[in-house]
């Protein structure tokens, strides 16, 4: 076993550790440790890759010798979590790195509401730290993570996910009772709202049927509760971000702008209504499908016709 994947399984053993403390000031240590042994195991993907080390390196430089141009390691630091994603990227590794991103998140929170943390919300940080590392090592270092680490702790890891599969089962279909009025929420909220005190994934409507301004989400792992209005445009400018890069790149426009009513960033402009507060200033021409603006007629019935076909 190389030194950075024996440092990998020693940070994660700690970081097991140090949850299963009953001191909750070791809430911190336990998230930097598992995170900071996860990050190794990705660097050690990627030092396999390279014989010479230089992609984990964070600068390069280049030099010319006898005529030929080549790269060289600039300094000793090492590439961070966001440079790892690049690099990946760069070698055509594929990964999913939702679930990192969560623990990430917790981590930087974590630092401001140490004493604040619930022990439920640190469950769903082993969960997904369970699901990455037994991935990666399968796929991507053909080992099986059980042999690598101290059955113990091991256990531990495999108790926190089925607990935590459990509980998002049942959250998951408390969301799938939401009777959404745009197609747009719900995939809004499948895959990008978590809890925005801890960012658990494990929330779910507190009444499914309450109508946008109304809806609340709980959250299983800290108690939070997030209201609809409240959450809405954050999570849509994370969901809206890949579609308006995809847009934008084939030489469109933002799929979404300021909504006139609610002053979201939430009007979807190509279906004439914001997400948020369900304003529609559009109206679509009995005669002709055109939208248009309400109290005016359709511009092409009456320019064609000089009556409205349908219009009020």
């Amino acid at each position: 076993m190389s030194t950075i994947l024996e440092n990998a399984v020693a940070s994660i053993n700690l970081g097991i550790e140090d949850y299963q403390s009953t001191d909750r000031r070791r809430a911190l240590s336990a998230l930097r440790n598992i995170s900071a042994g996860i990050l190794l195991l990705f660097k050690e993907k990627l030092i396999r890759m390279s014989s010479d080390e230089m992609l984990i390196k964070k600068d390069f430089q280049m030099q010319w010798k006898d005529g030929k141009a080549s790269f060289i390691v600039k300094g000793d630091r090492t590439v961070d979590y966001g440079e790892i994603k690049e690099r990946f990227k760069l070698v055509g590794l594929a990964f999913d790195f939702s679930d990192m991103d969560l623990i990430v998140r917790q981590r930087n929170r974590i630092k401001h509401y140490v004493a604040d943390t619930p022990t439920k919300a640190l469950q769903v940080t082993l969960a997904k730290a369970f699901n990455i590392i037994s991935k990666f090592c399968r796929e991507h270092l053909g080992e099986e993570a059980v042999s690598m680490f101290e059955y113990e702790l091991w256990r531990v890891l495999l108790t926190e996910n089925a607990i935590y599969e459990a509980e998002l089962k049942v959250c998951d279909a408390r969301m799938e009772e939401i009777k959404w009025p745009f197609p747009e929420l719900k995939d809004i909220f499948s895959g990008y709202h978590v809890c925005s005190k801890c960012s658990s994934d494990l929330t779910s409507p507190i009444d499914p049927r309450a109508n946008l301004d109304d809806l609340c989400f709980s959250c299983a792992s800290c108690g939070n509760v997030d209201a609809f209005v409240d959450v809405i445009e954050v999570f849509f400018s994370q969901w809206a971000s890949g579609e308006n890069y995809a847009s934008i790149k084939e030489g469109g426009d933002a799929i979404n702008e300021e909504c006139g009513q609610c002053m979201r960033d939430t009007y979807l402009v190509s279906k004439g209504y914001c997400v948020a507060c369900g304003h529609a200033p559009y109206i679509v021409c009995a005669g002709c499908g055109q939208k248009y603006w309400g109290q005016h007629y359709c511009e092409y019935c009456d320019a064609m016709a000089g009556r409205d076909l349908g219009c009020p």
